[in-house]
């Protein structure tokens, strides 16, 4: 079975680099948000492995997406990733946001790579 990541980014040349960069590790990658409400409903039929909020652009908007898929039942676990940013951004992200991992680093390989070995190694 093939990591499935959704990509929260709100620059298009980053998302395309982002997912080029992830799409060769072997994950299946979806992104492509026109708005909030956008990549809500996306995330909640593409029903991805973990989802990555890039807080570098327009970091209130990712946070509002973080927040309405916690409160929907059926996604209210799905992993969570929040990367750069600068300090107030994460600080705003680790305050609102439960149950998600937090990194200033950019290196999104790295940083998937250690998420999807805990959802391995998770009991089913």
């Amino acid at each position: 079975m093939r990591l499935k990541v959704y990509l929260v980014e709100w620059n298009d040349d980053a998302t395309v680099a982002s997912a080029a960069r992830l799409a060769a590790q072997g994950w299946e990658v979806f992104a492509g948000n026109k708005d909030g409400e956008d990549a809500y409903q996306k995330i909640r039929t593409i029903k991805p492995d973990l989802v990555v909020f890039d807080l570098d652009t327009k970091p209130s908007h990712s946070l509002q997406v973080a927040e309405a898929l916690r409160k929907c039942k059926t996604l209210e676990a799905l992993p969570f990733i929040f990367i750069g940013g600068d300090a107030r951004s994460l600080h705003n992200a680790k305050q609102r946001i439960s149950n998600a991992d937090f990194t200033v680093s950019k290196d999104l390989v790295r940083e998937i790579k250690k998420q999807s070995s805990k959802l391995l190694s998770c009991p089913a």
